[in-house]
């Protein structure tokens, strides 16, 4: 039951964010329908229990781990991937372009979520390369000191 939970967790927990943004922006407009309302709530409840007894299980077993596929040869996926340096950035620029130009943030409100969303995920794709690169330059160090160890020793 714990490798279900878990395996529910690692897949359910960007969905169940991504279900959340709609409704927490139209959350003022769903007033009108509380039978709704009702039904989106359940289905975040739902979601909020999976999230915690799914996380708390994999702190609590983290030698479970769930099968990762791997990239296919060809593929929607492996392209995304490979160009998510240039889909990022230039999703990020654009819209930039298009909220300056047509000062969106006067339009309405809601042109200014997409823009938080283009900025947090542009600066977590800085901060990933840059981690990414931080740990490789000190993977490659502690190698290098590895084998100069190795050669010192057998030397």
């Amino acid at each position: 039951m714990r490798y279900l939970f878990i395996a529910i967790y690692k897949k359910a927990a960007i969905w169940f964010s991504i279900m959340m943004i709609p409704y927490c922006v139209f959350s003022s407009f769903l007033e009108e329908y509380p039978s709704l309302i009702f039904i989106v709530r359940v289905i975040l409840a739902v979601a909020i229990a999976i999230i915690a007894i799914g996380g708390m299980m994999s702190y609590l077993f983290p030698y479970i781990e769930t099968p990762r596929q791997t990239l296919k040869k060809k593929g929607v996926i492996r392209t995304l991937y490979l160009n998510s340096d240039k889909i990022i950035v230039q999703l990020y620029c654009w819209y930039l372009v298009l909220y300056i130009t047509f000062s969106l943030e006067y339009k309405s409100i809601l042109y200014n979520l997409p823009m938080l969303f283009f900025i947090g995920l542009f600066w977590g794709y800085k901060i990933t390369m840059k981690t990414n690169k931080c740990t490789l330059i000190e993977i490659n160090r502690k190698k290098q000191e590895h084998s100069k160890k190795q050669k010192s020793d057998k030397g």
